[in-house]
């Protein structure tokens, strides 16, 4: 078998190059689509971590089961509609749908609440990466 030519090399690194930008390009476009469809949780989920961090500790189960509702209902007030879909973008931890793109749950563990946000694929999201680098401040209206 004769040897590649160098016309034909430059070819196929040309095309290799090619392939490897065109992929490039791909995975960032990919990559900021998904940070801007998310924007709106990690938002949400600030909201849930900071008013958590401002509470006082809870004295007993039965407070903290009121305070996850009452909570709940809130921040459904101020952010009325769920990023991914129709629906609640908050929900009680009890009450959490199977497919559950794009929402925030509020539960009781222990005498504690705990936050947990799903990202538009329906994944937990990590809430130690959204405390340290939270989203721009919400606008409450």
């Amino acid at each position: 078998m004769a040897a590649p030519t160098a016309r034909a090399t430059r070819r196929f690194a040309a095309f290799l190059f090619t392939a490897i930008a065109i992929y490039g390009l791909w995975a960032i476009f990919l990559s900021i689509h998904t940070i801007v469809q998310q924007a709106p949780v990690r938002r949400h989920l600030w909201l849930a971590l900071e008013t958590l961090r401002q509470l006082p500790p809870d004295a007993d189960v039965a407070a903290a089961q009121r305070s996850a509702r009452l909570l709940v209902a809130r921040w459904n007030q101020i952010y009325p509609h769920n990023p991914c879909g129709t629906g609640p973008a908050f929900v009680l931890a009890q009450d959490l749908p199977a497919r559950h793109a794009c929402l925030v749950s509020v539960g009781v563990q222990g005498d504690h609440l705990r936050v947990r946000a799903y990202d538009t694929q329906g994944y937990a999201m990590d809430n130690i990466y959204e405390a340290l680098y939270p989203p721009p401040t919400p606008k409450v209206e």
